[in-house]
């Protein structure tokens, strides 16, 4: 209508990715991951209930039933980590050849083991399959994937091991990220999410014809003036703005009190 050339269109459109999708699921590859998962989150056990009951303000009123279908009220506290403190856990994290996803990974990890007295930590994930395959970048739509974690801390004693666990555990989910929550076998790891995003690194298309494109700010993870439900117990947010990182814990209203969500 303006008179202009339209923008060029993608080499890869989204209907591409699922058609690749749905016939990989269909193949022999997705009944090798559903055979990997099987294995690696046997005995596996989700850290939430022990760290609801023990951490300072916590609820600890009874066990979360149907986590997939009833979604529930829950608390949220928002931090912002202080630009000197991330520049050096970037700087700490290039040091140990670690991404800085990695870093804070491992410290959500110690978190959780702090708080429920487990060494072993399962959490879930979502990972966006554009920082995977180059071709997928430019293309619009949901290409995620919840995908699970599990760490052992057991005799951790110095940073440099426990990025390097940690670092074999995120290359491990990378290689096998394919696999769909829903075909996961049964297992609570998906009670717990941490999710880590930098923003502002990649070019995107910020105005078209009018219309704008603006940066989520804390407004789209407060739980104020509306009724927030979470199929989640326990949400860990981190934004990486251009260095700056800021984020949200967002918990379980029947585990946690506000100042407890608000202590961890």
């Amino acid at each position: 209508a303006s008179g202009r050339d339209p923008p060029p269109r993608p080499a890869l459109q989204y209907i591409d990715f699922t058609d690749w999708h749905e016939r990989l699921l269909a193949s022999p590859h997705a009944e090798r991951l559903k055979e990997h998962y099987a294995r690696h989150l046997a005995g596996s056990v989700p850290p939430i209930r022990r760290a609801a009951d023990e951490w300072p303000g916590a609820e600890g009123t009874g066990e979360r039933k149907d986590t997939a279908l009833a979604p529930f009220p829950c608390h949220s506290a928002f931090l912002d980590v202080p630009d000197a403190v991330s520049a050096d856990a970037r700087r700490t994290a290039t040091r140990h050849g670690c991404t800085s996803f990695i870093f804070y990974y491992s410290a959500f990890a110690l978190l959780l083991a702090r708080a429920s007295g487990y060494s072993e930590i399962t959490i879930s994930n979502s990972y966006d399959f554009r920082n995977r395959e180059q071709e997928l970048r430019d293309v619009f739509g949901m290409l995620t994937n919840t995908c699970a974690l599990r760490i052992d801390l057991a005799g951790v004693a110095t940073l440099s091991d426990l990025l390097g666990r940690a670092r074999k555990e995120v290359s491990r989910m990378i290689a096998t990220s394919d696999l769909p929550a829903t075909l996961y076998p049964a297992t609570g790891v998906f009670q717990v999410l941490f999710n880590y995003v930098e923003v502002g690194t990649q070019p995107m298309v910020s105005a078209w014809e009018g219309f704008g494109v603006r940066a989520l700010g804390r407004a789209a993870l407060s739980t104020a003036g509306y009724s927030y439900r979470n199929n989640h117990n326990l949400l860990f947010v981190l934004r990486n703005n251009a260095g700056r990182v800021s984020g949200a814990v967002i918990a379980n209203a029947a585990l946690w009190s506000k100042p407890g969500a608000q202590e961890m």
